[in-house]
């Protein structure tokens, strides 16, 4: 899918709404790859203390300025 705007502003719900449809996949994925080698209880944005949380919090960062670099 490719969605242009000039502004980050412009499309910023159509890839709020997206990571909504798609975050209870990522973290059903999550689980089934962890299966009980580590625990997570649930998702944890700021302040995250456990390893998964980070690593999440981590990728999503990765993720977070490839859509700003795109802008």
């Amino acid at each position: 899918m490719r969605i242009k705007a000039e502004r980050i502003d412009a499309v910023r719900q159509v890839f709020m709404g997206i990571e909504g449809i798609w975050r209870p996949h990522l973290l059903e994925a999550v689980q089934e790859i962890i299966q009980g080698r580590i625990e997570f209880t649930g998702r944890v944005t700021r302040g995250a203390q456990d390893e998964v949380n980070s690593l999440l919090n981590y990728g999503y960062g990765i993720l977070y300025s490839q859509v700003w670099v795109r802008f």
